[in-house]
């Protein structure tokens, strides 16, 4: 007899009396250390520990699958399949759950009672021990699950409710789940009600109460989470000898290994978890020292200034905790931070390898961190919400910062990437929305390490929009702030050979010239300025204008290279967008007399000595991609433009791309391709260059193009590989999807001693019977001999509570890579903002 049709026999046989079994079920709310201690339990040789069975929500298994169908309560499901799955067929892959589900689904008549049953007798003469949250949701499945299993053990495990409320806050998944839940977690003190985590610990530890009241004393225990964790082995060993078990060291031991159970991992995509995703992720025991925790003063998820309700200080105090004010915290200096007294010596982005917005000064988004080519989980943070179209998160090492526009949200919040922990943001005032505008448009910002003569350092976030530039320290002091507000928002911050920074600049006014603006880090004053002016040629006609700056600039050597779309100074009819040139600029940026941008007379920023090349027209003013960079063999920058063609009235819109070599003397047009016959031609957002393979990736809304060998193709090649954007998405949102269209930048990683490499990419998908496209994002393994796309993963960039994609906006955001520690091996991570619904962190 195989295991399946073991299994299965046991519903086949009359099933031993439910009361025999002696499981023992662990009650406590969540986030009260009530995973790892059923984990370390259930290895104990005379115990089998199991997911979150979540047995209790319904009488029958036809019951139980209706009721965790809901989208919202998926992640109930989880537990129970990979467990049928296990005892099916031995394994718990993507297969094996389907099996498992479809074993469930052709049962709806049996009795939980009875299921209960079957997985006990399988694991006898072992007992289970099992924890679901869910189970103390109710009085009625507390009564449930005591039916069920008459001669159940129960362990009520605490936990101090103001460590466990700083937990439910901290953990994303777990406030929201309670805010969106039935309210169990509001202070209806308050008109209207006020969420806060306190009432859901009440609440819950009273129920518990309530059903142990009816339960006799030799069937129940009370342990603190905290006095299990600090103290593991002594800890476990009152447990078993409390009862009944085995207390020596050998059966201590096994249990302070619950990463050996079967369960004690990421399970597969059709269900990830059944148990807390943090503990799935690392499910060793840590060493852990208890908080110093208060009953008193105000608790921090609030900011009204409330305090523990007396209910809660007395249910704690019975407990057996009591008001333990934490230490002092060092004093945050209340005086400006000051500079060294000491040259400026050097400045480089902060970290090696991480990325800001287009990944380097190349500005060819490839990042020298490894891939993240598997996805295990995804952290979703909701709020700060309004990311809209920005370049969303930057990541220095330790810190990300993510940027908001909404002027009711804070404009940057810093995230320890590797926690999900929020660090800092600034105050409502910093980078303020200008005019009447709701929305804050920050522009730019660069992570930067600057070093000086006496050997100190400074790491610095400095940030843009049109009303200020702004350098905040790596705890989100503000360090200075240049509110002069004239030059315009600045595209994408860079920083120069003579430890400038640098960034190009369009004014809200559409007959404003753009600038280049040269400022000192370390004071925000202006070095310099140039006014984009020039004169262009429409119809026969001169007429005079300048540039506006809408992409990011290419930093390489001594020089900056600067896409620009013609503006006239005054109006035109509006057929005359279609001659005004778009225009790439070559300008000196250091290495000059009193480190002053390069120009000619009267400012005009195109005459001679500055180096131009027009690549196509403005067209209909709608902005494609930036331009990207590569040197060539002979150390020669090959910059890649894209623009609209110069195609006669009335044409279908075409879009070029148009590579240049600079060769000193001159911006030599190198090769071009002409995008044609699509219904929107643009470049979405910032291509990316492979620097190994000199790979041009670059994509429209429906097509993404690949080009190799860049630096080496001449005339009008066609691209190696073109493919459409739905097939940019994996399993299983390749197959529900009806429709994708690429969103955002791309950025480039690859693998040590690997000539293939990892993109990733945002996509809007749209799925049958749904109006509102979700937001994605695709790892795509590229291979370049010959060229081939492998989609490694997707995910949904805002999901419920439960981890069930949603529909939002798209993002347009570029992926930012980071790395993080678990178990002691580095790995990379993706964190993706989104338009309009937060953050998401990928691991």
């Amino acid at each position: 007899m195989d295991i399946a049709q073991r299994f299965t026999a046991h519903s086949a046989t009359q099933v031993r009396g439910s009361g025999v079994f002696k499981p023992i079920f662990i009650l406590g709310p969540g986030r009260s250390y009530t995973t790892i201690i059923s984990a370390m339990l259930g290895q104990h040789p005379q115990l089998f520990g199991f997911p979150e069975l979540n047995l209790s929500v319904a009488d029958t298994v036809g019951q139980w699958v209706a009721e965790t169908t809901h989208p919202h309560r998926a992640w109930m499901r989880f537990g129970l399949v990979r467990t049928v799955a296990q005892f099916l067929t031995g394994n718990q892959g993507e297969a094996a759950v389907a099996q498992a589900e479809q074993w469930l689904a052709t049962r709806p008549g049996m009795a939980m009672t009875e299921l209960y049953g079957m997985l006990a007798q399988e694991i006898a003469p072992r007992r289970m021990v099992e924890k679901s949250p869910h189970m103390i949701s109710s009085a009625a499945h507390l009564a449930r699950i005591d039916r069920m299993a008459p001669d159940a053990i129960y362990l009520h495990v605490t936990r101090h409710p103001f460590s466990a409320g700083v937990s439910m806050n901290k953990t994303e998944w777990f406030r929201l789940a309670l805010m969106l839940g039935d309210r169990q977690a509001y202070d209806d003190r308050q008109v209207p009600p006020v969420f806060d985590a306190q009432f859901y610990w009440l609440r819950s530890h009273r129920r518990i109460l309530d059903f142990l009241a009816t339960i006799p004393p030799e069937r129940q225990l009370r342990v603190r989470g905290e006095d299990v964790l600090s103290d593991p082995g002594q800890a476990l060993a009152d447990i078993c000898a409390r009862i009944g078990l085995d207390s020596g060291a050998q059966a201590v031991e096994r249990m302070l290994h619950p990463e050996e159970s079967p369960f004690a991992c990421l399970g597969p995509a059709n269900a990830p978890h059944g148990n807390d995703p943090d503990f799935l992720e690392n499910p060793r025991v840590r060493a852990y020292t208890p908080p110093r925790a208060p009953l008193s003063g105000p608790v921090p998820w609030r900011n009204d200034g409330a305090t523990l309700c007396p209910e809660v200080i007395a249910l704690a105090q019975e407990f057996g905790y009591r008001d333990e004010q934490p230490g002092p915290k060092p004093a945050r200096p209340s005086d400006p931070p000051t500079w060294p007294d000491a040259a400026l010596t050097s400045l480089v982005t902060d970290g090696p390898g991480v990325p800001m917005a287009h990944a380097n000064l190349l500005d060819n988004s490839y990042c020298e961190l490894p891939p993240m080519q598997a996805l295990t989980r995804v952290d979703y943070r909701p709020a700060p919400a309004i990311g809209w179209i920005n370049f969303g998160s930057y990541t220095a090492g330790d810190l990300a910062v993510s940027v908001f526009d909404s002027r009711d949200e804070p404009a940057l919040v810093a995230t320890d990437p590797r926690s999900g922990e929020t660090l800092w943001q600034t105050a409502p005032d910093v980078l303020p929305p200008s005019g009447q505008s709701r929305l804050r448009w920050v522009s730019g910002l660069l992570m930067a390490r600057l070093g000086f003569a006496d050997g100190s350092q400074r790491r610095c976030i400095f940030a843009g929009n049109a009303a200020e530039i702004v350098c905040l320290d790596h705890t989100g002091r503000v360090l200075w702030r240049n509110r002069s507000g004239d030059a315009g928002p600045p595209r994408c911050i860079r920083f120069t050979a003579d430890r400038c920074l640098i960034f190009a600049t369009t004014p809200t006014d559409p007959a404003t010239p753009g600038q280049l603006v040269k400022m000192d880090p370390v004071t925000g004053e202006i070095v310099d300025r140039l006014r984009l002016t020039a004169e262009a040629e429409v119809e026969g006609r001169r007429i005079r204008g300048g540039y506006h700056v809408y992409q990011s600039i290419i930093v390489a050597g001594d020089h900056a290279y600067v896409e620009g779309m013609f503006v006239p100074e005054t109006p035109q009819p509006p057929q005359a967008d279609r001659f005004l040139p778009t225009t790439v600029m070559r300008f000196r940026v250091s290495g000059t007399q009193d480190r002053r941008i390069e120009r000619a007379e009267g400012d005009v920023a195109v005459a001679a000595p500055v180096l131009q090349r027009t690549i196509g027209r403005v067209g209909t003013r709608r902005q494609g991609g930036s331009p990207s960079a590569i040197r060539d063999a002979q150390g020669h920058p090959v910059i890649v433009a894209n623009g609209f063609a110069d195609t006669p009235p009335g044409a279908p819109d075409e879009y070029v791309l148009q590579a240049l070599r600079d060769t000193g003397d001159r911006l030599e047009p190198l090769w071009q391709f002409r995008i044609r016959g699509e219904e929107d031609p643009k470049i979405t957002a910032a291509p990316a260059i492979d620097p190994l393979t000199e790979t041009y990736v670059a994509a429209t809304r429906t097509t993404l193009y690949l080009f190799g060998n860049i630096t080496a193709l001449t005339g009008n090649p066609m691209p190696d590989l073109a493919v459409p954007s739905l097939d940019l998405l994996a399993a299983p949102f390749r197959q529900e999807a009806t429709a994708a269209e690429v969103s955002s930048p791309i950025i480039l990683s690859r693998s040590k001693g690997e000539r293939g490499f990892i993109a990733y990419l945002g996509l809007a998908a749209w799925a049958p019977g749904v109006a509102q496209n979700y937001s994605l994002l695709s790892a795509l393994r590229i291979d370049v001999a010959p060229y081939r796309v492998t989609p490694l993963w997707t995910a949904s960039t805002a999901q419920s509570p439960e981890g069930i994609p949603i529909p939002t906006a798209r993002s347009f955001a570029q992926p930012a890579l980071f790395t993080h520690d678990t178990d002691g091996t580095p790995r990379t991570g993706v964190i993706m903002s989104n338009m309009t619904a937060g953050v998401a962190i990928m691991r």
